[in-house]
């Protein structure tokens, strides 16, 4: 089984499917070691060591690791990223996400639980730092 395949592209990062032709794939369980530059869409599920590039958008599953310099125009963080994240647009990272490092985005959601070790800025002169909370968390 290839380490990366090529898919088409959908809509927003949930919604990122990774059996579509224009996006690359990194499964589960695979790990490559250099720098990746993606021209369309990618799914990080596996392990890079290095750094990752991708002209359109992002997302790393829970299982995924990047260790290196992550840039996109947007991206979804539920894995893990051991380096700097700027993301041109929106950035969201999951509960289960672990960032260190630099951030800098165009629009940041962080849900609860997340972890974020670094600088984080976003571009955006609007208010563009939203974070999630669930039910349970809000004060009656």
């Amino acid at each position: 089984m290839a380490a990366f395949r090529n898919r088409k592209r959908r809509r927003f990062l949930d919604d990122l499917d990774p059996e579509a032709p224009a996006t690359t794939v990194l499964e589960a369980g695979a790990r490559f070691e250099g720098d990746v530059v993606v021209p369309g869409d990618a799914v990080v599920a596996g392990t890079l060591e290095g750094a990752l590039a991708v002209a359109g958008r992002v997302r790393i599953v829970p299982s995924g690791r990047v260790r290196g310099p992550v840039r996109a125009s947007e991206a979804k963080i539920e894995g893990t990223v051991e380096g700097p994240v700027d993301v041109g647009g929106r950035l969201e990272i999951g509960a289960a996400a672990r960032i260190e490092g630099r951030i800098v985005a165009g629009r940041l959601d962080v849900a609860e639980g997340a972890q974020v070790l670094g600088e984080v800025s976003t571009s955006s002169t609007k208010r563009s730092f939203v974070e999630r909370r669930d039910e349970r968390s809000k004060v009656p």
